[in-house]
């Protein structure tokens, strides 16, 4: 799709801006995410090739935290019975406006950002391997409680 979008602007001065959108936890190596990391690294890859080859591309590679939003909600249904506060998650409003911003910036070549707000308490232990797979179990099939809720102000 790239590609075709690049060969029908040749002949012409619109700039093209590749937006891809993923996870935090991609900084980690986390097993049951693998297949998720690899295609994002792929993508990341290529935004960098096109970046590198074509002039007028921004290729705009953003990390974010959990999204406040229904569907995060389905995917996740017990994610409400871990330590997880909502009040830290990204609206997608806002993340929307983030977006547009950089995207309107219009610097050519590749750039990533990291977009979410830092939970007071949140370490980088909480992204082992050991902790993430229980949480996760439990965020969405209420397997196995990693910890306690606490109580939200």
């Amino acid at each position: 799709m790239a590609v075709g979008l690049i060969s029908q602007r040749q002949n012409s001065p619109i700039h093209l801006s590749f937006v891809n959108i993923g996870s935090l936890v991609e900084n980690y190596d986390i097993s049951i995410f693998r297949s998720w990391t690899g295609v994002r690294r792929l993508v990341r890859e290529e935004f960098k090739r096109l970046a590198s080859d074509f002039k007028d591309i921004s290729s705009i590679d953003i990390v974010v935290s959990s999204i406040l939003s229904v569907t995060e909600l389905i995917a996740r249904p017990y994610v409400l019975g871990t330590d997880n506060d909502p009040r830290y998650w990204l609206k997608p409003q806002d993340l929307a406006k983030r977006v547009k911003a950089i995207i309107l910036k219009r610097k050519d070549g590749f750039r990533q950002y990291k977009i979410f707000h830092k939970a007071p308490g949140v370490s980088h232990d909480r992204f082992k391997e050991s902790e993430m797979v229980k949480r996760r179990l439990f965020e969405h099939y209420g397997l196995i409680k990693s910890e306690p809720r606490k109580k939200f102000k």
